[in-house]
């Protein structure tokens, strides 16, 4: 759970310094950019954490099947965001993608570090 805190209050700091630096006009794409990949991270996080202390051997399937999950949702979320949001899709590509990728690097060093204690 404090991997799931720590996402959340790293992801809100960096939204917020981005709209400091880069203006409110972009508050919207930040937000929504940010909030697709840290729902996914924190809600794969939480999964794969109660999986690993329920079976350790399962957590690959369990990786495979939300890896899946996440490919559906991430195309939905894309597709609402700049389609029926009509957001901008540079400022929000930025977002998501950024988000994206730090968060996914998070998740795994903090799956390496799990296994790796045992």
């Amino acid at each position: 759970m404090k991997a799931v805190a720590g996402m959340l209050v790293a992801s809100a700091v960096v939204v917020a310094a981005a709209v400091a630096l880069l203006g409110r006009d972009l508050l919207s794409e930040l937000v929504v950019g940010t909030a697709g990949p840290l729902l996914a991270t924190c809600g794969s996080w939480l999964h794969i954490a109660s999986v690993f202390a329920r079976r350790r051997e399962a957590v690959t399937g369990a990786l495979v099947a939300g890896f899946a999950v996440k490919a559906v949702f991430f195309g939905a979320y894309v597709v609402l965001a700049l389609k029926g949001l009509q957001l901008r899709p540079v400022p929000f590509i930025a977002a998501f993608g950024s988000t994206f990728i730090v968060l996914y690097g998070v998740e795994a060093w903090l799956l390496q570090r799990q296994a790796a204690q045992g």
